[in-house]
């Protein structure tokens, strides 16, 4: 428990903010707080996201290794941004 605590408060410290329960989720879907961030930090400076109309929120993507991690968010007027929920999937396609 106090893991998953020092977790939200280290992303907490670099402008992202997420609910106790929905970071839960989150780390059971085993989604790192680093690979939140880096989801994040790619969109942002590529603009290799999704937005959802009428929510100001986004949804992100980013390939690390054989995974595919997604970001729901919004970005706060104040600064730093809100996660809404987060997965992934893995998959490896090998030929022959």
């Amino acid at each position: 428990m106090s893991d998953i605590l020092d977790d939200e408060k280290h992303l907490a410290a670099l402008g992202i903010h997420i609910s106790h329960d929905i970071f839960k989720v989150i780390r059971s879907r085993l989604i790192w707080p680093y690979a939140l961030k880096e989801v994040i930090d790619h969109a942002e400076a590529t603009g290799d996201k999704l937005y959802l109309p009428g929510q100001n929120r986004y949804l992100a993507r980013m390939r690390r290794d054989s995974a595919t991690i997604y970001v729901d968010y919004s970005v706060e007027p104040a600064g730093g941004c809100t996660i809404h929920t987060a997965y992934g999937h893995q998959v490896e396609i090998k030929e022959g």
